[in-house]
């Protein structure tokens, strides 16, 4: 029995709560096993992006209901990143962006974890994506500034993924220049884009820093 279940022989009658199960990512990945196609299903690179993101608190959050608590990763004190074993089954089952659902060319921008960007400090704080970020921070964080695509995309969708996962979706209503690079106007509020795409991972073709992504049959 656990040292603080009881006392002086008696069992206790509000025990402490246990402490969460935290797994270095090596240990996490083991527990998160192979598809059904024998291979992993995600590697240590994307489990790491995913995590540094803040998305996991979010993808429990929405699992659960409730708002994220924060501490689904956390840093041991010798900085190893590690990972609430409970977020396993929830990551296990994260679905895949129907291939169906790309029923026209969709504008795919890689990011990174939500990073300083002293560069542009008076346009905005940040680049790349985190779940804390405000709606704000997030919009200027991944619309600017990325290469203009050949083709125009006016009024297709515009993505955003960490590691194949879709974080930012909308539809693009105008896109700008500024210093030679592209900074799009995105609509946010289309909820059938929204549960077609957030949260999901997406299959996108390597190499680059944009993608389009096109219906199967182009």
């Amino acid at each position: 029995m656990s040292t603080y279940s009881e006392l002086d022989g008696k069992r206790l009658a509000f025990p402490p709560a246990a402490a969460p199960a935290y797994l270095t990512l090596g240990r996490f990945l083991t527990r998160l096993g192979n598809g059904i196609d024998g291979k992993p299903l995600m590697s240590r690179q994307t489990l790491e992006l995913i995590a540094l993101s803040g998305a996991i608190d979010v993808l429990i959050a929405r699992s659960t209901g409730e708002d994220p608590t924060w501490d689904a990763v956390v840093a041991d004190d010798k900085g190893k990143l590690m990972v609430n074993a409970g977020a396993i089954e929830v990551l296990r089952n994260l679905a895949w962006v129907d291939p169906d659902a790309v029923t026209a060319p969709v504008f795919n921008v890689r990011v990174m974890p939500g990073r300083e960007d002293d560069s542009a400090v008076e346009i905005r704080s940040f680049m790349g994506w985190h779940a804390r970020m405000t709606d704000d921070q997030a919009y200027l964080a991944v619309t600017r500034w990325w290469q203009k695509p050949r083709e125009d995309m006016t009024g297709r969708p515009f993505i955003a993924t960490i590691a194949g996962l879709c974080v930012f979706v909308g539809r693009i209503s105008d896109v700008g220049m500024r210093l030679g690079l592209a900074e799009f106007e995105v609509d946010t509020r289309d909820k059938e884009l929204r549960d077609a795409w957030l949260f999901r991972r997406v299959q996108t073709p390597p190499g680059g820093n944009t993608a389009i992504l096109r219906p199967r049959a182009e």
